[in-house]
């Protein structure tokens, strides 16, 4: 290869054109990123003009260069393989200082001679679109041409009164700096300015050229200058090199991008998604789901490009159908995405899983929906929601969810069964209690005692009762469909009690112990409800009489229709093992689901006093295969007297009833919660978490 130094005159004023391949990526520079500095750059250069520090040209960067091989035109073709971004800019700039000083009636000479910067005059060609410099990538040409060719910011963005492309948006910028930095001076100092800027823009910026030899291949040198640790994404990557391998096998180019490709270079496919502590592009999203779907394995996201690059090199199909197939899973990764097309209960199931914020089930729904009809997805779709929702309800940890979808896919990929059959048997089977599909006792459990409004985000209490709502729904009401997120949840028996909502006088109990109770109940699902909209504070808060007629007023919704005349903790405890029963129906679990219950080696006495509030009364009921109890002990009697263990050490830690340390953190919770582990005593660490220690004797 060869490098050498190149100012802007040297560069752009012979007749030259420099062609981006239509697989790398759209011009994507933003204003204080690039466009800014820039202009920065040049200020610099222009109050440095004639002095001895400016001897030296200012750098700019490097641009990586490929002859085009058979040319027959005057005019030489170079293929940019790096600095598209930074060559179009230029360009742009150029253009734009050019127009202004049109407009404002600059000398001419000046005006040519930027003219000359960006315009070949090769007589000889018959395209009209050769007479520009540079020649960007598909998705940006017509906006390029517009930009570069318009004739001034006005005339420009009367083209595009509304969206307008980054690179129309690049132009507009640099016209009205320029315009706005000119109109400073006095129209006898304006012409003076303008042609130090004239000579900065030829003579005062450089880059540094490197024209690749016939023994250099292009694309590892792409790759080698992108692959680590700049603005490149691996989708841009994935792409040079899938274009790249189709032009070295003389395939059409042009067609299959036209195809397979030119999709995902829409706006779409740029936007920024989350995915845990993930925020990347949506095409290096799908990209990573694709992969995981096809090779069955965790992809992290640093190595998307090379996993994929291995992928190309061994999955054995031709190029062509590789690329169709990425295509086509695009398509579906973007229905499942936008939910557009998808049956009403599809869409539903998709507005659940993002409240459970998972993406790990991804890939298995590529594959099923890219594969299966609709009545085998909303087969699939109903078990994996009764299996994900029951866990979620639960408190179940999600930390094992990764391997076991990987598991799935391996049994779904040979497709020699009905992916409903395969999902259904595979999740029934798991019996492991990081795996468990809970049983109804498990939820009825689960939402009679556990303080779910404290557990579960407020967007996964939404959908637990909206879920319940639309179980609710007969032939004889009429359905409402609501916004989940204008749902307000409120607390049938408010937080703020005490004024309203005497105690139960008993003989058998306490005062203590009834507020315990009462307490305990507080956040439980029976005690929760949706409205409309924030209800008063004063009827919040208030008598029962006034907050039930109240509801009942503003709502339309099932969950509602039978609030009783009275609430009291009888009331709520009545209301969640009904909302339960609603969850379990709502939820179907295959009674040959091998449940922990029928596995349980041992467990503790529970203690039934009706009078010991829920949240305190013992769990060792719950069905659990091992004895969490035994484990929570065992961890700490590891540890001297004193030392105090959060809820996830406790978990994270290896014990002979828990060997893998698979305990759920949730198990250990619950069980602290209880306060009944023999030998330990519940507290809280120094961040104020749950926590255990040994109980001193």
């Amino acid at each position: 290869m060869e490098t050498k130094p190149l100012t802007l005159i040297h560069m752009f004023r012979r007749e030259v054109r420099f062609v981006v391949p239509l697989f790398q990526r759209p011009y994507v520079w933003a204003r204080e990123e690039n466009w800014e500095p820039l202009w920065q750059d040049v200020m610099a250069a222009w109050h440095l003009h004639g002095q001895a520090e400016a001897e030296a040209p200012h750098f700019l960067g490097a641009i990586v260069l490929d002859l085009v091989k058979g040319q027959t035109d005057t005019t030489e073709v170079r293929q940019v393989i790096d600095g598209q971004q930074r060559l179009t800019t230029l360009q742009l700039l150029l253009a734009a200082v050019r127009d202004v000083a049109s407009e404002l009636a600059l000398p001419e000479r000046n005006i040519k001679s930027l003219q000359r910067l960006t315009v070949n005059d090769d007589e000889m060609s018959s395209d009209p679109d050769d007479t520009f410099k540079v020649w960007p990538t598909n998705a940006d040409r017509g906006a390029f041409r517009n930009a570069l060719s318009a004739g001034s910011a006005a005339a420009l963005a009367s083209q595009y009164p509304q969206e307008r492309p980054t690179i129309v948006q690049a132009y507009l910028y640099f016209a009205g700096t320029v315009r706005d930095w000119l109109l400073q001076f006095d129209p006898a100092d304006r012409e003076g300015a303008f042609d130090q800027l004239v000579s900065v823009l030829n003579h005062g910026l450089q880059v540094v050229v490197i024209d690749l030899g016939s023994r250099d291949n292009p694309q590892v040198i792409f790759e080698s200058l992108n692959a680590r640790g700049t603005p490149l994404r691996a989708s841009d990557l994935v792409r040079n090199h899938l274009f790249h391998e189709a032009e070295r096998q003389g395939l059409p180019v042009q067609d299959l991008y036209d195809r397979h490709w030119a999709r995902f270079d829409d706006g779409y496919w740029r936007e920024d998604v989350r995915q845990g502590r993930l925020v990347r592009p949506r095409l290096d999203a799908f990209l990573g789901h694709f992969l995981t779907m096809e090779l069955v394995q965790e992809v992290p996201a640093h190595q998307l490009f090379l996993t994929f690059r291995r992928y190309v090199r061994d999955s054995g199909l031709p190029l062509t159908d590789l690329m169709a197939r990425f295509g086509t899973f695009g398509d579906v990764y973007s229905t499942l995405d936008t939910g557009a097309g998808l049956a009403p209960s599809e869409q539903v199931f998709l507005r659940r899983l993002a409240a459970l914020d998972t993406t790990v089930i991804m890939p298995v729904l590529l594959l099923v929906f890219g594969r299966d009809n609709a009545a085998t997805r909303r087969d699939v779709l109903q078990v994996l929601e009764s299996y994900l929702l029951r866990r979620m309800i639960c408190r179940l940890t999600t930390k094992n969810y990764n391997r076991l979808m990987l598991d799935l896919l391996r049994q779904l990929r040979p497709g020699q069964q009905s992916a409903d059959d395969v999902v259904l048997k595979f999740l029934a089977g798991q019996t492991v209690d990081s795996n468990y599909w809970p049983s109804d006792e498990d939820v009825r459990y689960a939402v009679g005692v556990l303080p779910l409004y404290k557990q579960l985000t407020r967007g996964r209490v939404r959908i637990v009762l909206d879920l319940a709502n639309r179980q609710l729904q007969t032939a004889s009401t009429e359905q409402i469909i609501h916004d989940l997120d204008r749902l307000t949840i409120e607390h049938l028996l408010p937080q703020a009690w005490e004024q309203h909502w005497p105690l139960a006088a008993t003989g058998t109990a306490s005062r203590a112990e009834e507020s315990a109770r009462r307490h305990g109940l507080l956040h439980t699902l029976g005690n929760l409800t949706l409205t409309t909209q924030r209800l008063n504070q004063s009827v919040s808060n208030g008598p029962w009489v006034a907050k039930r007629k109240e509801i009942l007023e503003r709502s339309a919704l099932n969950i509602n229709r039978t609030l009783p005349e009275e609430w009291d903790d009888r009331a709520i405890q009545t209301r969640g093992a009904s909302l339960a029963s609603v969850l379990c129906d709502a939820l179907p679990r295959p009674a040959a689901t091998v449940g922990a219950a029928e596995h349980r080696e041992e467990t503790e006495e529970v203690d039934d006093d009706p009078a010991v509030a829920p949240e305190i009364r013992s769990v060792a009921g719950r069905p659990g295969r091992r004895n969490v109890a035994k484990h929570i002990l065992a961890v700490l009697q590891a540890h001297p007297v004193g030392v105090v263990l959060t809820v996830s050490q406790i978990a994270n830690a290896a014990s002979p009833e828990y060997p893998d340390a698979d305990v759920s953190p949730g198990a250990v919770s619950q069980r602290l919660r209880a306060g009944n582990v023999s030998g330990v005593e519940a507290t809280t660490n120094s961040a104020g978490s749950l926590a255990a220690t040994l109980r001193r004797h």
